[in-house]
């Protein structure tokens, strides 16, 4: 039985039209395999961006508490000034007695001895021991005192670290919160490529609109794939910044 060239261009045409189809919805399957593996990327993502959000959260909790800290010590009064005015009264109040101790008999009024029968040699060792314990207490406080000034300078050099990393935890929190925000957002357009994978494969007959749907598809999971490498930068460079904080506060501790 012959065929006319008719039939046979027919036939001809509906064999390549069959296996257009087929090569067609061998792509879209795989490229709802290639999105399931990316969305398995991005939620591993998730999960160390959250976790990192989580560190970061409880690293500013202690830096807030020992900033806390170093304010109520900034309040305080040194001891050690406090440990050396005591220390300069005592021997101040030792001073006067000694001095009334050695002027008084001369003083008194049943006193018969003339003034060239006091001790002067005496009297002037014990001024002369006084002063010098006087000259050890003065400098003993002067010595505190820079101290305590290298103690409040370092304190407030320190203070200012602190608030610095307290800004740059905060910077890091609210990368992890817009990271947050991305991944949803990554999500939703994920369940949406879904749903429109799952429509064209239903109308897989029409071949033409099958494959500028096929191009859109690739071209926005092409976007996706783009916006997952910037996560992943932005969750590195957040990991470094965590590690660099995590370092300075194990300095200062």
């Amino acid at each position: 039985m012959a065929y006319s060239f008719t039939e046979i261009v027919g036939s001809l045409a509906l064999i390549i039209s069959c296996g257009a189809a087929v090569l067609l919805v061998k792509l879209l399957l795989s490229n709802t395999m290639q999105q399931e593996k990316f969305f398995n990327a991005l939620g591993r993502c998730h999960s160390e961006l959250q976790s990192s959000s989580n560190k970061l959260e409880t690293l500013c909790t202690i830096l807030d508490r020992r900033f806390s800290n170093m304010e109520n010590d900034s309040a305080q009064p040194d001891p050690m000034i406090i440990n050396m005015l005591q220390r300069f009264d005592k021997v101040s109040q030792e001073l006067l007695e000694c001095v009334d101790d050695l002027l008084l008999p001369n003083q008194s009024p049943g006193s018969t001895r003339s003034n060239a029968e006091l001790p002067h040699e005496s009297v002037m060792q014990e001024i002369s021991k006084l002063q010098s314990s006087l000259e050890e207490i003065t400098h003993q406080l002067r010595r505190g005192n820079y101290l305590s000034m290298d103690e409040n300078a370092e304190m407030a050099a320190m203070r200012k670290r602190i608030e610095s990393y307290q800004s740059m935890v905060m910077k890091a929190r609210a990368d992890a919160k817009e990271s947050d925000s991305m991944m949803a957002s990554l999500k939703e357009e994920i369940a949406r490529l879904s749903n429109m994978t799952a429509q064209t494969l239903s109308s897989a007959n029409a071949d033409t609109p099958l494959q500028q749907e096929v191009q859109v598809l690739t071209q926005e999971k092409q976007a996706l794939e783009a916006k997952l490498v910037a996560l992943q930068d932005e969750m590195r460079r957040n990991t470094i910044e965590k590690e660099f904080i995590e370092e300075r506060f194990i300095g200062l501790s």
